[in-house]
């Protein structure tokens, strides 16, 4: 009880949104086992009165800015990289996570331009947001969320290629598609609807690894959705040796990881991830008497699925061996990279996996599922499990605890190198 009360004080000082903090389901569970379901819904009423008011009265800062003002290209031939899911909707992720980082780098590199879709219009994805007008020889790549805003993306995709543009698109992963019933709200509905009207639409299709290329392949001819065979290229996301690190590192974090051998995931807490398979793992050796290792999750819940968070705060290891961190700033995630013992990825499926690169550019032993993306982006580096076998996953976890893994192996490929495959592909279509 203790370790709940200074946990929820925590994220309460360590929380960069604090509207959200009553939502937060370890948060909600304490009070209404303290004050009552009413009384708590009361409260959480009331904060989110008082946000929406002071919301409706705050003028944002990118639309304070925004003008009618052309963008002017420096070139004859411009690339535009379209981030308007992450852009308008604050999406984390691996996603969003990609989309940022090659805005970024495209914006620093001045190699491609980022943009948005806003009232019908493209737009630089800055303060400024000006207005985009596509010109024949152009490349337009989406590379994020392809079916938000679909109709929207539609219209910019038909209306680009009658002009003579080239249309890129980025298919992350078909989760949706293999896992319907790891998905929230029937998104593979959505997904379904969208996917093959962009497939058949796209002159260039590339996607975050060889073997989401292979499974998007697979899918399309099963599926009978045109598709040729070297028209989807796989393209490598980077990694960061250092997370842009700001932010400070909150004392129950430190506390968690002082512990010679810490296991860490990181991710979202989704069904596909599996976390909750690694709890199970845990919980089997921990209730069998063995005290050789901590688990330490770093992700936050995703509200359509809670049954890992629950299986989190009602496990009986729960802030003695068992610690979960979910508003983590990027100096945290850092410090736990390089202060655990081994990362555990136990998905059952993924497009990439942007903490076991990142796990990699550190030297940290990953144990991973052995699904094939996996084997691809870490091969003899990693050590692998039977993906969905808690007691394989068990047996890897002692085995691992006993030994004294060295952080030899290091792999740093950069945000440019994947902007640049990205760019050479595009050049030779």
């Amino acid at each position: 009880m203790e370790y709940q009360i200074n946990i929820c004080a925590e994220e309460i000082l360590y929380s960069k949104d604090a509207g959200f903090i009553i939502q937060k389901p370890h948060i909600r569970m304490f009070l209404e086992s303290k004050l009552g379901d009413f009384l708590t819904g009361f409260i959480q009423n009331t904060i989110w009165t008082m946000i929406n008011i002071f919301n409706f009265f705050k003028t944002s800062p990118n639309v304070g800015k925004s003008n009618e003002t052309q963008f002017v290209p420096i070139s004859d031939s411009t690339i535009y990289i379209d981030v308007t899911s992450t852009w308008e909707q604050k999406s984390t992720g691996g996603i969003a996570r990609v989309s940022k980082k090659i805005a970024d780098t495209a914006f620093r590199s001045a190699k491609a331009v980022p943009v948005i879709l806003k009232d019908g219009k493209l737009r630089t994805a800055d303060n400024f947001q000006k207005i985009v007008s596509l010109k024949a020889r152009d490349i337009y790549v989406i590379i994020d969320c392809f079916w938000y805003p679909y109709a929207e993306y539609q219209e910019v995709i038909t209306y680009a290629q009658s002009i003579g543009i080239k249309v890129a698109i980025c298919i992350h992963d078909i989760i949706p598609l293999k896992f319907p019933a790891l998905m929230a709200y029937n998104f593979e509905s959505t997904f379904a609807a969208t996917m093959p009207w962009m497939v058949e639409h796209a002159d260039i299709l590339f996607t975050v690894s060889k073997a989401a290329a292979l499974e998007i392949k697979a899918y399309c001819e099963q599926a009978n959705i045109t598709i040729q065979p070297e028209m989807i290229h796989a393209v490598r996301p980077g990694s960061d040796a250092v997370l842009e690190a700001e932010g400070s590192i909150r004392p129950s974090l430190k506390i968690a990881l002082d512990f010679p051998k810490t296991f860490i995931s990181v991710g979202t807490l989704m069904p596909h991830k599996a976390q909750h398979l690694a709890i199970t793992a845990f919980t089997k050796l921990w209730a069998a008497g063995y005290d050789g290792c901590r688990y330490v999750v770093i992700g936050k819940a995703d509200k359509a699925f809670l049954a890992t968070v629950t299986a989190i705060l009602k496990n009986p290891f729960y802030g003695t061996r068992l610690f979960w961190f979910e508003d983590t700033n990027d100096a945290e995630i850092d410090y736990a990279y390089y202060h655990a013992h081994c990362l555990i990825q136990p998905s059952i499926a993924e497009g990439f996996g942007i903490p076991v690169a990142e796990a990699l550019a550190r030297g940290l032993p990953v144990l991973a599922s052995d699904i094939p993306v996996f084997q691809e982006v870490g091969g003899s580096n990693f050590t692998f499990f039977a993906a969905g076998n808690s007691d394989d996953l068990a047996d890897k976890i002692t085995d691992l605890s006993h030994s004294d893994l060295p952080r030899t192996h290091k792999f740093i490929r950069s945000w440019e190198a994947m902007l640049d495959d990205l760019i050479d592909i595009l050049a030779a279509e």
